[in-house]
């Protein structure tokens, strides 16, 4: 099984830094592609369970589209924003909010609430520098 970092008495002192830390492992997956591996982590998407309706598969890529260099993937997050013109949804601990505003103003002043800590890179891997 991989390592996961930090491990949990670095993640305990890191916690005492910010109020957001990544926690992150690396899994080589020669025969699956993001898709796939996402479908094994997500397998309600495909219509069996309704459990758990929201997930997301992000990815990014290198060399003209070639190469995938992240993905990240998601279940069952604990926070959920949707914006529809300007009414701004927000699902939260079971708790539905609505209010009216500018998509992107609401975005920031969210994710201002949030103080990541950075994590120390293991034997040569590290997360990428936005998170």
């Amino acid at each position: 099984m991989p390592a996961v970092t930090p491990t949990f008495a670095e993640f305990r002192r890191l916690a005492s830094l910010g109020n957001v830390v990544p926690v992150y492992t690396t899994i080589v997956a020669d025969l699956l592609s993001p898709v796939s591996a996402f479908l094994k982590l997500a397998p309600q998407i495909d219509g069996r369970s309704a459990t758990r309706p929201y997930h997301f598969l992000l990815e990014s890529v290198e060399g003209g589209e070639h190469l995938g260099r992240y993905t990240f993937f998601g279940v069952d997050p604990f926070q959920v924003i949707s914006c529809r013109g300007n009414r701004i949804t927000t699902l939260r601990g079971g708790r539905r909010t609505e209010e009216c505003g500018q998509i992107f103003d609401y975005l920031r002043q969210t994710g201002a609430q949030y103080h990541p800590v950075h994590v120390p890179s293991r034997s040569g891997e590290a997360l990428p520098p936005f998170s």
